[in-house]
């Protein structure tokens, strides 16, 4: 006991800030101790970057996109780290049978640090042979978790307008940042300080892939995630499947690096837009009224990449007049079935964000547009902001007589 107190007593002395450093277990910790090392994700998390490096794997969460510009001396936050668990090195590297976890938590403010270490031990016991020399073999990996722990003015953080000049907010929103490490051996944090150029690339990759997310001056990207692998080469490329790609870009927090391209759901939703349509040379309004079935909809995935199956009923108005000068409406009805694909692409310079291709049957007639049996063929090409483009063929009069149409919807 007296050995803890001197030992704590010296790293207090040593620094330049203060340092708190327990060894426990997690099971153990109080409810209050745990929140210390492990903060609220949900409360502070906007934005997750999985980064699958060689051998290694780092996790950035952060609140704000210029979050970005502390990680890019990432060196200087790992020296300090390296330094502050110096005193711990015998106990840390006791037993090469056990892997650890240490939790680093460093207040910008206040230059505090506070340090947990957990150490699990191994499932049975592993050896290498080399030749005739045996030794012990470690296969669980270490995590060192950094807690950046910064604040900002409330008003910046809540987005708020302050008006009247000098008028400031004097409150400060307290929120954390986020550096996860899973290595072979904690040590291998010496290899990313010794590559901080290459590390400050991938930082400022990752921040340049969400720099056109943001609005406002502030950063705000909403929540996204990203999955990157900086080292995937152009052979691993061609020989993996093809989802497996250097930087993916989803919605929302995903949990871990695992691929979510196959993580898809299938949903059946009620869908409903108005169009107006030029049917051989009369301009009348339509409706859509129907279900659709998104299959596979990725739900992390910011491009939402999805096949869809709909059937809709197509109300179409034509407005004439009876023998008498009154305006009568002659609605026409056909029953649709389309499939496609929803998926970004540019066609002559426009966003497509769905395209789908479907085959219609008039089931209600009424006037001479329509006669005998009645079918159409078309091509949804739904835009941005809910417009979609429908050019359509359509064959009528037991397909003696084709003509064209075109149809423009929203919603």
């Amino acid at each position: 006991m007296n050995k803890l107190i001197l030992s704590t007593a010296l790293i207090l002395i040593s620094l330049h800030g203060t340092l708190f450093a327990q060894t426990t277990d997690l099971h153990t910790l109080p409810s209050r101790t745990e929140s210390t090392f492990n903060p609220c994700i949900p409360c502070y998390i906007h934005i997750k970057d999985v980064v699958m490096l060689k051998d290694k794997k780092m996790v950035l969460e952060l609140f704000r996109i210029e979050d970005y510009a502390l990680l890019k001396n990432m060196d200087s936050i790992l020296m300090n780290f390296r330094k502050d668990i110096a005193f711990y090195k015998d106990s840390l590297e006791g037993n090469n049978m056990r892997n650890v976890r240490i939790d680093y938590v460093y207040n910008l403010k206040n230059n505090t640090r506070k340090i947990r270490f957990n150490k699990y031990p191994a499932e049975g016991q592993s050896f290498v042979k080399v030749n005739n020399d045996v030794s012990r073999l470690k296969i669980e990996q270490d995590t060192v978790h950094i807690v950046i722990e910064n604040e900002m003015p409330l008003k910046e953080a809540m987005f708020i307008k302050v008006k009247g000049p000098g008028k400031e907010l004097l409150n400060i929103f307290p929120y954390s940042i986020q550096l996860t490490f899973t290595l072979n051996n904690y040590t291998d944090v010496d290899q990313i300080i010794a590559d901080k150029v290459e590390m400050k690339r991938i930082v400022d990759t990752l921040e340049e892939a969400k720099r056109p997310l943001a609005s406002g001056k502030r950063g705000h990207v909403g929540v996204v995630s990203s999955v990157y692998r900086p080292y995937l080469s152009e052979t691993a490329k061609k020989i993996t499947r093809p989802a497996i790609v250097q930087y993916k870009q989803y919605n929302g927090v995903i949990k871990d690096e695992l691929d979510m391209e196959h993580n898809g759901y299938d949903y059946l939703t009620a869908d409903f837009n108005m169009g107006i349509g030029l049917i051989r040379n009369t301009l009348a309004p339509s409706a859509d009224l129907g279900l659709q079935l998104l299959l596979g909809y990725k739900k992390y995935r910011s491009s939402k990449n999805h096949n869809v199956l709909g059937l809709y009923f197509q109300p179409i108005f034509f407005f004439d007049k009876n023998s008498n000068g009154d305006y009568i409406t002659n609605t026409n009805a056909f029953v649709n079935l389309h499939w496609g694909e929803e998926m970004d692409n540019d066609l002559m310079g426009l966003k497509i964000r769905r395209t789908t291709f479907g085959v219609g049957y008039l089931v209600l007639s009424k006037g001479n547009y329509f006669k005998n049996t009645t079918m159409k063929v078309f091509l949804d090409l739904q835009l941005a902001h809910g417009v979609t483009l429908s050019p359509e063929l359509i064959a009528t009069d037991n397909f003696k007589q084709i003509f064209p149409g075109f149809t423009l919807k929203i919603f």
